[in-house]
């Protein structure tokens, strides 16, 4: 898993304002956070997900966790690799946009 640190650094992110910082990252947790349900979806019956959901809307996400830990082996491996997937796919993605970006400045440049 990475730090939080490691994570601004993978995004290019450590120049922005701290509060900017924040919710960059408030965005990537959430995102998370929604392909691990769109994962665990796929990988539990719908009995199961439907026991979790009921779960963590009664606040219980210990319990929710426990019945996923029952069900996914390597839960903690499985949240770790969709962590390091969605970072990977924002910074390359983050990465792409910003050579699209200077090439269009650099065409807009040599047409002058």
């Amino acid at each position: 898993m990475y730090t939080v640190e490691q994570i601004i650094a993978k995004l290019g992110i450590e120049n922005l304002p701290p509060d900017q910082q924040d919710s960059i990252l408030q965005s990537l947790s959430n995102s998370v956070a929604t392909r691990i349900l769109l994962n665990l979806s796929e990988q539990l019956s719908d009995e199961d997900m439907g026991k979790i959901t009921d779960l963590m809307e009664a606040d219980k996400e210990e319990e929710a966790e426990k019945l996923i830990n029952e069900r996914i082996p390597n839960y903690t491996d499985f949240k770790a690799r969709i962590e390091a997937e969605t970072i990977e796919e924002i910074a390359e993605n983050r990465q792409a946009i910003n050579d699209q970006i200077e090439a269009i400045g650099t065409e807009n440049i040599s047409t002058s």
